[in-house]
């Protein structure tokens, strides 16, 4: 009896050691950008509040981009890996403006922030549907309408 509880003690501190050695889960770059991504867009929001812009494209928006995060030393790190790993358009829509990022084909949609919220990103299609063509949200208002109430 004594071998059979020494037995699962041994196998208990085991399985728990073992569990506590593991490597916690690394965070994807797609999971790092839905927190990243929002952050970005508000500074850009605020860049247009102070300097507006008839139009805002991909171009002026990683101008603007380069403007807010150039002195910042983690933001430059992240907007970095951003324009390295994703391609990116930008549209504007009504009083506010959606990023969208792609894979590098410009094939896969891994996700569209409508800087109207700074808390996430409203469609994070890497987690919704995975292989969704990199296009634009036709039926944004219904899309964001929970998480942008002010939002018409």
């Amino acid at each position: 009896m004594k071998q059979i509880f020494l037995i699962i003690v041994i196998g208990t501190l085991l399985s728990t050691s073992c569990t506590m050695l593991s490597k916690p889960h690394d965070r994807t770059t797609d999971e790092a950008m839905l927190n990243f991504l929002p952050y970005l867009n508000q500074k850009v929001a605020g860049h247009l509040d102070a300097y507006p812009e008839s139009m805002l494209d991909s171009e002026s928006y990683r101008k603007i981009v380069d403007e807010e995060c150039g002195s910042l030393p983690s933001c430059a790190k992240d907007e970095s890996i951003l324009f390295k790993t994703y391609s990116m358009q930008v549209r504007m829509l009504d009083d506010m403006f959606s990023v969208m990022l792609c894979d590098k084909k410009q094939t896969i949609k891994v996700m569209e922030d409508f800087s109207c919220n700074e808390q996430k990103v409203e469609i994070p299609s890497f987690q919704i549907t995975p292989e969704q063509e990199c296009q634009f949200e036709s039926e944004w208002k219904a899309q964001i309408a929970v998480d942008c109430p002010e939002t018409k």
